[in-house]
């Protein structure tokens, strides 16, 4: 794995270990923080959109993957991490009323795909 790549997948290890941490550890507190956020005008709509526009946006990485570089592992994680992120935006901002088991389940998959980078990408 090259410099970039390499910097890139540890990125993406933070960015899985921190909202897992967060989800799990505090899921109340950032379902509070997530309904302020809703409360603002247009803000769930505005949510609902975002979530779908990460995740499809996400996807439109892997012709990138299949077409140029079969080789970069990393591309994969980060369409992966991208839909995970978009689709919990999506899910919270479409039924705000379960936002706490969301955080815990949300929060178990954010450490799965943790694991996951780690075990590809860093390991070694």
């Amino acid at each position: 794995m090259d410099k970039l790549a390499k910097f890139y997948a540890w990125f993406l290890l933070v960015t899985t270990v921190l909202p897992a941490l967060l989800r799990l550890a505090l899921p109340d507190r950032v379902a509070d923080i997530t309904l302020v956020r809703f409360k603002k005008p247009g803000g769930q709509k505005r949510y609902r959109v975002l979530g779908a526009v990460v995740a499809l946006g996400s996807l439109l990485m892997l012709p990138l993957f299949f077409l140029f570089y079969p080789d970069q592992r990393w591309i994969l994680f980060a369409v992966a991490v991208g839909v995970l992120s978009g689709g919990e935006m999506f899910v919270n901002a479409s039924w705000p009323e379960t936002l706490i088991p969301q955080n815990r389940a949300f929060g178990a998959v954010y450490a799965i795909a943790a694991v996951a980078v780690y075990w590809f990408l860093l390991r070694g």
